[in-house]
């Protein structure tokens, strides 16, 4: 997960809070209504699980909740910014990095709600399962995930950013800002400066970025950045070598992030079967399913004792 590590370090957060969804038979709403809607619909005082926090959306969204009072886990095998929030006396929470959810001790420890987006399918199923079910002879529990599916608009967009990261290393796009970098900081001509300022704004134009997707504003990041390094220090002789050091750790870290979340998806087949394992394990009622995105993709599933 050293990915995932990375990702959140360099202060990254959900990428999806937007992204729209839509209940069976009634209008479109957005992943950030359907959380605080949610937290909003649970009794007073329930304490709250997460498993993959990343830096806290889900924290973030139950704090906006008109829930009144509550306690909030969140889980993350990354290593992420931990905090405290505490609102009142009634509403805190605590996000805990370097801890798997199948290594905490939900008998001795145990929850109302366990909640996660696109976190569940990194665990050791039938441990985490085990763990679950230890919480409940403490009494009643309610899950609410989210999951990765190979046929949702999600992960094919994540197929879509990979695809560009590719094209930026067979391009060598990296290398030619470095080069274009080397070159505006020497002593020549002006002639071999706008030579390899053409070349790398012809190698950025020949990307297909993929409309809907973060390629699109990369795409025009590598170009900015182009324009920028080149107005600054054609005649200035000044390194850029940090924004494009910057920028590079940020494509790699991201192309990794993507490959594990892409690896980690099922096909909805498989969700629903893992779902009704769960269920069938946990003694547990899948209440309903919501279509998450616009190819169909059923995503969402709610379960309580």
């Amino acid at each position: 997960m050293d990915a995932w590590s990375e990702y959140w370090k360099m202060g990254f957060g959900s990428t999806v809070r937007d992204w729209p969804v839509c209940l069976a038979g009634e209008s479109e709403t957005t992943l950030y209504n359907l959380w605080r809607d949610y937290f909003s619909s649970l009794p007073a005082g329930s304490k709250v699980v997460d498993i993959g926090c990343g830096n806290g959306l889900l924290l973030d969204l139950l704090e906006q909740s008109s829930l009144s009072a509550w306690r909030f886990t969140g889980l993350d095998v990354a290593q992420i910014t931990e905090r405290t929030s505490s609102l009142d006396m009634n509403r805190s929470g605590r996000l805990i990095g370097g801890t798997t959810a199948e290594s905490v001790d939900f008998a001795q420890d145990p929850f109302d709600v366990l909640v996660s987006m696109n976190g569940f399918e990194y665990c050791d199923y039938n441990a985490l399962l085990q763990n679950i079910g230890a919480a409940l002879s403490r009494g009643s529990i309610r899950l609410f995930l989210i999951m990765h599916a190979k046929n949702s608009v999600l992960y094919q967009n994540s197929l879509k950013e990979l695809d560009f990261y590719y094209q930026i290393e067979r391009s060598r796009i990296l290398h030619k800002l470095a080069y274009l970098d080397g070159v505006l900081t020497n002593s020549l001509s002006m002639r071999r400066k706008r030579d390899a300022f053409s070349a790398l704004l012809n190698s950025i134009s020949a990307l297909s970025a993929h409309p809907g997707t973060d390629s699109e504003n990369l795409k025009n990041a590598l170009e900015r950045l182009a324009n920028r390094i080149y107005e600054v220090n054609a005649e200035r002789d000044i390194s850029s070598r940090r924004d494009i050091d910057a920028l590079h750790n940020r494509i790699i870290t991201d192309a990794k992030r993507l490959r594990l979340m892409c690896s980690a998806a099922l096909d909805e087949a498989h969700l629903e079967n893992l779902i009704r394992h769960a269920s069938d394990m946990l003694g547990l009622s899948i209440n309903r399913t919501i279509i998450y995105d616009k190819s169909g993709s059923l995503l969402f599933w709610n379960l309580s004792t």
